[in-house]
């Protein structure tokens, strides 16, 4: 029986994303390769931040429950009609976010504070740092994109109420 061989970007996803019980390579690389061909596959940096940000999830979701969250297998992951991979794509990577604009539009307090409520920091660069926070009233964070918007209203609203207020408007720039 012949081996088969993957495209090298599908390879290094395919170990960035990590083992998975009874997933299918072979299904994995088939809906990568339906993904590539209709153009709705990120580029390499994109999908590979998509997998880190989802890891990062996976661990944080994993330690505050105490046992391991169930990983969804890849080849779901990559499935053209579900596409999950696209909620996990940073609006702009950590490296080109703009420095000034993370350390001038989040005080360190607040930083700390959203980070403690259990947002890991490396998900804050990604999601937090590319939106400008007004302290207000009411306090206001405004985000670079409808996709960052959402992202931030549906997986981190429980942090920025603990950590700053419930009041906390999010809107788009």
């Amino acid at each position: 029986m012949e081996r088969m061989t993957y495209s090298p970007d599908f390879e290094q996803a395919w170990k960035a994303y990590g083992r998975v019980p009874n997933q299918s390579k072979v299904m994995a690389a088939a809906n990568w390769d339906k993904l590539k061909k209709s153009n709705m596959l990120p580029d390499e940096s994109a999908m590979l931040g998509a997998i880190s940000s989802y890891r990062s999830w996976l661990a944080d979701v994993s330690r505050r429950q105490g046992r391991p969250f169930p990983q969804c297998h890849m080849a779901t992951w990559l499935s053209p009609r579900q596409r999950k991979f696209e909620e996990w794509i940073p609006p702009q990577s950590p490296s080109e976010a703009p420095t000034a604009q993370f350390v001038s539009s989040w005080p360190q307090d607040i930083q700390d504070r959203i980070c403690q409520y259990g947002v890991a920091a490396e998900l804050f660069r990604a999601w937090f740092a590319p939106a400008t926070f007004f302290p207000g009233p009411p306090p206001t964070i405004q985000a670079p994109s409808k996709l960052c918007q959402t992202f931030l209203e549906t997986k981190f609203r429980r942090a920025i109420d603990k950590a700053i207020s419930p009041d906390v408007r999010i809107t788009v720039s």
